[in-house]
This record gives C-alpha cells, sequence and structure tokens, in this order.
C-alpha cells in the first residue's frame, strides 16, 4: 500500500502533464514539429521515472535518447506515411529498451531475451490498466489525515458554483452589451469543437496517461526475469549431417548464378530470355539470405564448436552473399526496365541491412565473444534511420524523371498518388498537369498551421503551387 502511494506521489502529476503535453503534441498531428517535443517529453518523463527509482543513468541513455530526437525530426522533414508510422514504431521500442536497460541491467542480453522481454512488458502493462486508481485511492487514503475528502470537497464547491455562475452570467450579459457581444463571440468559437473532435482528444489523452502510468508502474515493480537462451551442448556431428545437404544445394545454386546470371554466357533453357530470368526471384532469395542468416546464428547457439561445422557456416554465409548479390542484381535490372517504387527502395536497403549484419555473423563464428545482439541493434537503428532520414520519395521521382525513354512510358500515376510531398523537389520542372495533379491529391498536407509545421509540406506549396512562388 505504501509503495503504491509513494509511486502516485511521485509520478501522478509528471504523467498527467506528460499526457496533457503529448495529447497537445501530437493529435490530428503525426508529422508536425511538435513531434520533437513529444520525443524530448518522453525522455525526459524516463528520467523522471529513473530518478524516482533511485537509478542511475547507464552510459547507453544517450544513444537511446539521441535516436529518439533523430527520429523525431525526421518525422517533421518527411511525409511518408510509412516512413512517419516506423519512426513511431522504433521511437517506442526504443524507451522500452531504454527501460529494460535501467531496470534490469545486464551484460549478455541476446534476441531471445530481448523479445521475450519486451513482449512481457507490453502484456505487463496492460494487465496494469486498474494501477492508476488503486495507487491514487492508496494516497488518498495515506493523505486522510491531513486533508479529508479533499476530492469531496471539490466536488461539492464546484456543483455549487453551478447556480451562482448561470444567474451572474445572466445579470452581467443583460448590464453590458459588449460583454454580451464578446460572449457570443466565444461561443460561437466553441461552437466549432465538435464531438469527434473532442472525444478523439480524450481518447488520445487517456491513451498516453494510461499507456505512460501503466507502463512506468510495470517497471517500478521489477518483477521481470529477463530469461536469457543458453548454449546447448548437442552434438556437432548432428549439424553437420544436417547442414551437409544443404550445403551442397547452396553451392550448385551459387555457381549458377556466376554462369548464368553474372556472366551471362550460358545457355538458358527454351522459353526464357536472359531479362526475364534475371528480373524474377528477388523476393525469394532476400526471403533465404534471411533465413540462412538465422539458421547460422540458431546452429552456433544449439551445437558444440567444431572446425568443419565452422567451415560448413562459413561456406553457408558465402553462399548467402552470392544471394544476395544476385537479389540485388535481379532488383537493379529490374528497376532498369520498370523504374523506381518505394517497395523496390525497401528490398535494397533491406539486402543491404542483412549483408551487414551477416559479417557480423561470420566474425562471431570465429571470435564467440563478438556482441552480435548489440552489433545487430546499432546496426538496424543507424541503416533505419539512415533510411527515415534519405527521403526517399524524392529520389524515386528523381530517378524516374531522368530515366525515362521512349520503350518505356513514365508511370506518372505512381508520382501522384504514390508518393509523399518528400517528391516535391523533383517536379519543379515537371509537366504543369502532373504538379496540379500532385497539388490536388496532397491538398490536405499543405494546409498546417504552427504546431503541425512540416517541412515536406512546407516545401511542396512552395515549390508546386504558383501562387506561393
Amino acid at each position: 500500500m505504501q509503495a503504491r502511494a509513494d509511486f502516485y506521489k511521485q509520478l501522478g502529476r509528471p504523467v498527467l502533464l506528460y499526457a496533457l503535453l503529448s495529447t497537445f503534441f501530437l493529435y490530428d498531428n503525426a508529422s508536425g514539429i511538435t513531434v520533437i517535443l513529444f520525443a524530448a517529453a518522453t525522455i525526459l518523463l524516463c528520467r523522471r521515472a529513473l530518478n524516482s527509482a533511485g537509478i542511475s543513468p547507464v552510459k547507453e541513455s544517450r544513444v537511446y535518447g539521441s535516436l529518439m530526437i533523430l527520429l523525431a525530426v525526421s518525422t517533421a522533414l518527411t511525409g511518408n506515411r510509412f516512413i512517419i508510422f516506423f519512426n513511431y514504431v522504433f521511437m517506442f521500442l526504443l524507451v522500452l529498451c531504454l527501460l529494460l536497460h535501467h531496470y534490469y541491467p545486464a551484460q549478455d542480453w541476446d534476441l531471445a531475451a530481448c523479445l521475450s522481454s519486451l513482449f512481457r512488458c507490453v502484456t505487463g502493462a496492460v494487465c496494469m490498466i486498474g494501477a492508476p486508481f488503486l495507487d491514487a485511492r492508496a494516497c488518498q487514503k495515506e493523505r486522510s489525515g491531513k486533508k479529508s475528502g479533499l476530492f469531496l470537497h471539490i466536488l461539492i464547491g464546484l456543483l455549487l458554483a453551478v447556480p451562482f455562475f448561470i444567474v451572474s452570467v445572466s445579470l452581467l450579459s443583460s448590464a453590458d452589451i459588449v460583454f454580451l457581444y464578446a460572449l457570443r463571440r466565444l461561443l460561437q468559437n466553441w461552437s466549432h469543437l465538435h464531438f469527434s473532435t473532442a472525444a478523439g482528444v480524450l481518447a488520445l489523452f487517456l491513451f498516453f496517461f494510461f499507456s505512460a502510468y501503466c507502463g512506468l508502474r510495470f517497471f517500478d515493480r521489477r518483477d521481470l526475469s529477463p530469461r536469457f537462451t543458453e548454449k546447448k551442448s548437442y552434438s556437432a556431428v548432428t549439424a553437420v549431417t544436417m547442414l551437409l545437404p544443404l550445403t551442397l544445394v547452396y553451392l550448385m545454386f551459387s555457381v549458377i548464378q556466376i554462369v548464368y546470371l553474372f556472366r551471362g554466357n550460358a545457355n538458358l533453357p527454351a522459353g526464357y530470355t536472359y531479362a526475364g530470368y534475371a528480373r524474377a526471384g528477388f523476393f525469394q532469395l532476400l526471403l533465404v539470405s534471411i533465413l540462412n542468416t538465422f539458421l547460422v546464428i540458431a546452429v552456433q547457439r544449439l551445437f558444440r564448436e567444431h572446425r568443419i561445422l565452422k567451415l560448413f557456416l562459413t561456406v553457408i554465409s558465402a553462399c548467402t552473399y552470392i544471394m544476395i548479390a544476385s537479389s540485388a542484381l535481379r532488383m537493379l535490372l529490374y528497376i532498369r526496365a520498370y523504374h523506381l517504387t518505394f517497395l523496390r527502395v525497401l528490398v535494397l536497403w533491406a539486402l543491404a541491412v542483412v549483408a551487414l549484419f551477416l559479417a557480423g555473423v561470420l566474425i562471431q563464428i570465429y571470435r564467440p565473444a563478438f556482441p552480435l545482439f548489440r552489433y545487430g541493434v546499432l546496426l538496424l537503428c543507424v541503416c533505419y534511420l539512415l533510411l527515415s532520414l534519405s527521403h526517399a520519395d524524392y529520389l524515386i521521382a528523381r530517378y524516374n524523371l531522368q530515366s525515362v525513354s521512349t520503350e518505356q512510358a513514365l508511370d506518372v500515376d505512381y508520382i501522384i498518388s504514390g508518393l509523399s510531398t518528400d517528391a516535391a523537389p523533383a517536379l519543379r520542372d515537371a509537366d504543369p498537369s502532373v504538379k496540379g495533379y500532385f497539388l490536388l491529391r496532397h491538398e490536405r498536407d499543405l494546409t498546417y498551421d504552427i504546431r503541425s509545421f512540416n517541412l515536406s509540406h512546407f516545401l511542396a506549396d512552395r515549390i508546386l503551387n504558383p501562387r506561393k512562388l
């Protein structure tokens, strides 16, 4: 009971203030400049919670905070809804990782332990939905000797004020015509607030309040025991036997890629052209590359070390690099024929991330002490941040406009409907009709105020709207 009261006294008001500010920053404003203030408020709330729990910041805290701020800045710079959504996803995951590393310090976090802990944190916070009420009640009972029935007294005072307020406003309105007009104007302004708006604001406020309070309350209990997967001692012979046929298949596939795709001087089966052969299979190869990476990690963790096993894992990793190169080459040939789309950019980005992560896996094969999990987390954060800040829609529009040929018509509909306002600078010299349709498609995004200011929307408005040039 005392712990509940203490937690409520320490964090009740900060969480309430955080919920109010976050609602003001983000309601109907997912990509405005106030997202940066939201990220800063989230970091400050986490710091307040750690201070109240007597926890000193760890060295990773600045990294987490810096990444959150950079993601918020990226959100205010882009109009790409995919990027905006995943910016929030990454910010949420960074907050959970920040709190996990402080409340449950550990030296050997691995992928299984982290994913399990993140899931249990979310479900645990949901189960704490009644904590704000129970904590407030405990705090009220503790203060009963000093401030007996404080909330009840306030409620009675508000009820008594209602009739006096109505009578006073009626008399003052009849006594002064200027006051009456001012009151009418105020009521007219309030009439623009629809019920749906009020309900949306209330729902967002409750979401921020309960998610922040219940999440911090769950961490404060410290009853989460991170489950680290211990290495098994299965025989390496089993792993070698399992990997032998797979390795032979991968070697055969790699030879075919080198002969048929990379060199392109071998005979293809009847009915196939080199262009058609090269432009197929990149999604399948991406999936196999990801599966191979996790296969190598699983084998390292489950089976005892052996020189032959390390050789097999190295060969599989090398073949995976050939698959990555094959998928990338196929995608580049496909892009040359059918231009760029955001999905194709994501495929190339994913191939680059897998290739870089696989380098860490190769290092761990020969140096088991290599911190693969931390390397992977840092790699994913940095690579996603680069994607988030790259303004991919601008690069797509610029490439497609510059690569127009007589053989392949430009997909104008995709530029107009499939790309965000990030593409506007590439359309500066485009056909006026294209710019006009693009503006019409993004008309809602180009209406903003100080709170919802977004650099991508602002530039699109200034570049493409002839009235503001």
